[in-house]
C-alpha cells in the first residue's frame, strides 16, 4: 500500500514537471509571437513613414527644403497655402506602444530624413525584406532599423503612355491628402488622376501623370 502511494506521489510530482515545462515552453513561443506581429506593424508603420518623407520630397516646392523639421510637418505640410498631409497621424511604436520615436537628421540642415524605434530589443526578422526595407537586414535591435524617404518604399505607377516609368517630381505624389476647404486653387482628378473625395479633402490615389 505504501510502495503504492509512493508510486502515485512521484508520478504526481513527473506530471507536475512536465505541465511545467509545457507551461514555460507555451510563454516563451507566446512571447515569440507577440513579438512577430509587433515586428510586422512596425515594418508597416515604418513604411508609413517612410512614403510620407518621399512625398514631402517630391512635392518641394522651388526654393524650399525637401525634409521636414519636425514630423508634425508630414500631418500638415507648412510650404503650401492649402493643408497638405503626406501622414494621416504620427503612429504610435508598435513594439514599444508609445507614439515616440528616433530620428535621423542631415548634420548641416538637421532636418529629419528617417524615422526608428527605440526599442533595443533584437528583431526576429533578420532577411527577406519587402522592396525599399533592403537596409533592414542583419540588424540586432529595433532601433537599428532606420526608415527613411525612398522612392522604391512608394507604390509603383504607370506614367501615362509609359509603363513602369515612375516620373521624377509628380504634380501630386500618391498619397497625399489636399485640404480642399482653404482658398486656393482646387485639386481635382484630372486626366489620368484619380481622386477619392472626403469631407473637406481629397484623398489621391497612387496614380501620376508624366510631366
Amino acid at each position: 500500500m505504501k510502495y503504492k502511494r509512493g508510486f502515485t506521489y512521484l508520478g504526481l510530482l513527473v506530471l507536475l514537471a512536465i505541465l511545467g515545462i509545457v507551461s514555460a515552453a507555451g510563454l516563451r513561443v507566446g512571447k515569440v509571437v507577440h513579438r512577430r506581429v509587433a515586428e510586422e506593424a512596425l515594418l508597416d508603420v515604418g513604411k508609413e513613414f517612410s512614403q510620407a518623407l518621399e512625398r514631402y520630397r517630391r512635392m518641394t516646392p522651388v526654393g524650399q527644403a525637401e525634409a521636414p523639421l519636425e514630423l508634425a510637418e508630414l500631418l500638415k505640410d507648412p510650404r503650401f497655402p492649402v493643408v497638405v498631409r503626406h501622414l494621416r497621424k504620427i503612429y504610435a511604436d508598435p513594439v514599444t506602444g508609445r507614439a515616440e520615436w528616433g530620428v535621423v537628421r542631415e548634420e548641416d540642415t538637421r532636418r529629419i530624413v528617417g524615422i526608428h524605434s527605440l526599442s533595443a530589443l533584437p528583431p526576429v526578422k533578420v532577411a527577406n525584406f519587402a522592396r525599399g526595407l533592403g537596409d533592414l537586414g542583419g540588424k540586432l535591435a529595433y532601433s537599428e532599423w532606420i526608415f527613411r524617404a525612398n522612392p522604391d518604399a512608394l507604390p509603383q505607377v504607370i506614367a501615362a503612355g509609359q509603363r513602369g516609368v515612375t516620373p521624377s517630381r509628380p504634380f501630386i505624389s500618391p498619397g497625399a491628402m489636399v485640404d480642399t476647404t482653404a482658398a486656393a486653387p482646387s485639386v481635382g482628378a484630372g486626366a489620368g488622376q484619380a481622386g477619392v473625395s472626403k469631407p473637406n479633402s481629397i484623398y489621391i490615389d497612387p496614380i501620376e501623370i508624366a510631366e
